[in-house]
């Protein structure tokens, strides 16, 4: 899958949900934003465009160091909105987009696309429950508590050259 993300949109639902991401320590809402979105990310091998009005910080060297998470701004005379409009109906292959929106423009042309669509409040809880889970255990292979087979042992000894 590949989003398309609203990022203020985003910022706003991530302020607002009152949810708190274990080990991110960043200042900026679209700095911590921007690492969460890429740690989610590179644990499905997937990618996104986060797109944000304005023409955002002077210093964009943050933005580019990012893995699977494109950042674009809109500048002074447009509206990020207009270019995820236009993204998303320029996409080839719109029915493995998901589109993250709360703007019923965004959302109407991602739905005439057959995108899917997600809004920020929702993609924000799912993504912050994804990067909180703990990773399952890994199960410890039974030869580290019982030994290994007697055989086996056999087979090393005889390798080493080692008489019992």
């Amino acid at each position: 899958m590949r989003y398309l993300i609203d990022g203020h949109n985003l910022v706003f639902a991530m302020k607002n949900s009152g949810e708190q991401l274990a080990g991110f320590e960043v200042h900026h809402a679209a700095d911590l934003l921007c690492k969460a979105l890429e740690s989610y990310l590179v644990k499905r091998n997937e990618r996104a465009v986060l797109y944000f009005d304005g023409t955002g910080p002077i210093d964009k060297s943050f933005y580019n160091c990012l893995s699977n998470v494109e950042v674009l701004f809109s500048g002074e005379d447009y509206e990020a909105d207009d270019f995820l409009v236009e993204d998303i109906e320029d996409d080839s292959g719109p029915s493995s987009l998901v589109v993250v929106s709360n703007d019923r423009q965004v959302r109407d042309a991602a739905r005439r696309s057959k995108a899917l669509i997600k809004l920020s409040n929702d993609f924000w809880l799912d993504l912050v429950e994804d990067i909180n889970r703990k990773p399952p255990k890994k199960k410890e292979p039974e030869a580290k508590r019982k030994g290994i087979d007697p055989c086996e042992v056999d087979q090393w000894l005889d390798y080493f050259g080692i008489d019992e």
